[in-house]
């Protein structure tokens, strides 16, 4: 009988770690808006939504694993981004400097300590500007 209650204890355990693994998927709680300033800047805005801190692992640009020329605005000074941790309900404001343009941006993070990997789309504020423009005489 014990053994029973125990394997159904360890059963209930599993199947409560799945829910809380499908819950925070489904609900990722990092939210990041990107702006490029210029063919080799990128400014994005980063907030934490959850309720424990997420710890930013790795940037990769068009694929491509970014070099640590991407900082994140702390105090008074920048510091890089790998290996920081964004509090619940914290925004930062990060930089990334890269040689190329870049087209998107794919972060690896751990939130709760489950590995995520999101992808972002760059936004070019030149270009959306020319369109804005060439409207107004449209």
């Amino acid at each position: 009988m014990k053994k029973k209650m125990r394997s159904m204890v360890a059963g209930l355990i599993i199947i409560g770690g799945c829910a809380i693994y499908m819950y925070i998927s489904l609900m990722p709680p990092l939210k990041i808006q990107t702006k490029r300033t210029s063919a080799v800047q990128t400014w994005m805005d980063a907030e934490n939504t959850g309720r424990f801190p997420l710890k930013i692992e790795a940037f990769y640009i068009n694929n491509n694993e970014v070099p640590p020329e991407v900082t994140m605005k702390m105090n008074t000074s920048w510091v890089p981004v790998r290996g920081q941790k964004i509090f619940a309900g914290q925004k930062k404001k990060i930089r990334i400097l890269h040689d190329f343009p870049a087209k998107q941006i794919v972060i690896v993070y751990q939130y709760a300590g489950i590995p995520f990997t999101r992808t972002f789309f760059v936004k070019d504020v030149a270009q959306y500007k020319k369109k804005l423009f060439f409207k107004e005489f449209i």
